[in-house]
């Protein structure tokens, strides 16, 4: 039974550390955050764990700069190599490892089928393995990460993301989702809408997320009640029935009853990759899904 609690405790031990070696190269907390992909509060919170677990202060910080200790020096050498072989270990993980052994893929629903296909067939490429694809929310997804049930994850931003370091933030054009006879010839003004819920995933699978994009359709001038679906089919009868709105990627088109439109002020929805900054994916493995996530963005 000890087993995997220690395990948990190395991964945790070399978030930290990783934590260590970028603060110390990069000379500044907000540089060193930004590299990580994650805010400063858990970055300085990470560094007093590691602090506290070595019994001893590793950086002296003022206004202007953060320069190590004398302890700090005496452990950088170390804690570098300890990254190092980290990240060798996991290389050559993926490189001897047992045949079948696979890469655990996260994405958010917001991404049409086809792109999560090609997200999948572009990690498979990249780094060799196969590929175990879950499609959940921006909160369970980040618990996955957390716990080493998943290796590499696409979710909504914004988004309270912990510990995890994060890729660039991508833009995904949307499309306006309304009932057809509110867009006589393809064309709708925002004020059609004013008495239409609008329908989006519920807010606690992506709280900031929902927050942002109803305060995005509040200021078109529309201020809709908005109704959580669980689903596109459940999402897609609310507005082919002529009870809501709603706004992303266009689940099926065609669909009888559902006119899907450019709007003139589109309002984007944003995704980035995460991961655990202790166990990051192949460098080559998280390019590549950055590739197919940009050639979206460029639609």
């Amino acid at each position: 039974m000890m087993l995997p609690r220690l395990s948990w405790l190395l991964v945790d031990l070399l978030r930290h550390v990783t934590f260590f070696v970028t603060i110390a190269e990069e000379r500044h907390f907000g540089r060193a955050a930004d590299r990580l992909g994650m805010t400063q509060p858990p970055l300085s919170q990470g560094l007093r764990r590691l602090e506290s677990h070595l019994g001893a202060r590793l950086f002296e910080r003022n206004a202007r700069e953060v320069t190590l200790t004398p302890a700090g020096r005496a452990l950088l050498g170390p804690a570098e190599a300890f990254v190092a072989a980290a990240g060798a270990l996991q290389r050559s993980a993926l490189e001897h490892g047992e045949a079948g052994s696979t890469m655990r893929l996260g994405v958010v629903g917001a991404l049409r089928p086809d792109v999560v296909a090609t997200l999948a067939a572009a990690v498979r490429g990249a780094s060799g393995c196969g590929v175990e694809t879950v499609v959940s929310s921006t909160v369970d997804l980040a618990e996955r990460l957390a716990a080493g049930r998943c290796d590499l994850a696409v979710v909504r931003h914004p988004g309270v993301l912990s510990d995890l370091a994060a890729g660039p933030v991508v833009r995904l054009p949307t499309r306006l989702l309304v009932p057809d006879g509110r867009a006589p010839g393809g064309r709708l003004r925002w004020a059609a809408l004013r008495d239409l819920p609008l329908a989006l995933p519920p807010r606690g699978h992506h709280p900031a997320a929902h927050d942002q994009l109803v305060d995005a359709v509040a200021r078109r001038g529309v201020h809709p009640r908005v109704i959580a679906v669980e689903d596109d089919r459940a999402l897609l009868a609310a507005v082919a029935a002529d009870r809501a709105f709603s706004i992303g990627s266009d689940p099926a088109p065609g669909a009888t009853g559902v006119a899907s439109l450019d709007p003139a002020d589109p309002i984007p929805i944003r995704i980035r990759p995460v991961w655990r900054p202790g166990a990051p994916p192949d460098e080559a493995v998280r390019e590549a899904v950055v590739d197919v996530l940009r050639t979206e963005d460029r639609r």
